[in-house]
C-alpha cells in the first residue's frame, strides 16, 4: 500500500533523522535501508511507534509537510516499479492508483452502502455486510 504504517514510519524516520529525499536521484535501494532503520525502530521504541501511527493520520488528513515527503518517497519508489514493469511489458493506462487514490471516494460509497442498509457500526467503525 501506500498510505499506511509503513508511510508514518518512513516518514518519522525521515524528519527524526533530518534526511532529505532527492526525488530523482534517491534509489530505492537508499530508502530501502531507510526503511529497514524505521522498522527496528518501530519495532523496539514505543514513541516512535507512536508518533510514527500519529503522522499517518497527519498524512491520510492531508498535512502538507507530509504529504510532500510522502509524494517524494512515491516517485522514487515509482521510478524503480516502472523499470520492472517496463521489463514485463506491464503498461497502466490510467496510470497507477495506489490505496491513496480512494481517500477522497470512501464517503460517498460509504454514504452509498449506508443508505443501501448495509454498514453497521461496531466498535467506533463502520462495517459493512456482504452477505
Amino acid at each position: 500500500g501506500d498510505w499506511g504504517t509503513q508511510f508514518g514510519m518512513l516518514l518519522t524516520y525521515l524528519y527524526d533523522s533530518n534526511t532529505s529525499i532527492d526525488e530523482e536521484n534517491t534509489t530505492i535501494g537508499e530508502l530501502n535501508v531507510i526503511y529497514k532503520a524505521a522498522k527496528k525502530k518501530f519495532d523496539e521504541d514505543e514513541d516512535f511507534k507512536t508518533r510514527s501511527r500519529q503522522e499517518v493520520v497527519r498524512l491520510q488528513s492531508g498535512d502538507e509537510r507530509a504529504r510532500k515527503m510522502w509524494g517524494k518517497l512515491i516517485a522514487v519508489s515509482e521510478r524503480a516499479f516502472n523499470i520492472v514493469y517496463d521489463k514485463l511489458g506491464v503498461k497502466f493506462p490510467d496510470g497507477m492508483c495506489g490505496e491513496s487514490f480512494y481517500q477522497s471516494r470512501i464517503p460517498g460509497v460509504v454514504k452509498e452502502l449506508t443508505d443501501l442498509g448495509l454498514v453497521e457500526p461496531h466498535g467506533g467503525a463502520k462495517i459493512i455486510k456482504t452477505s
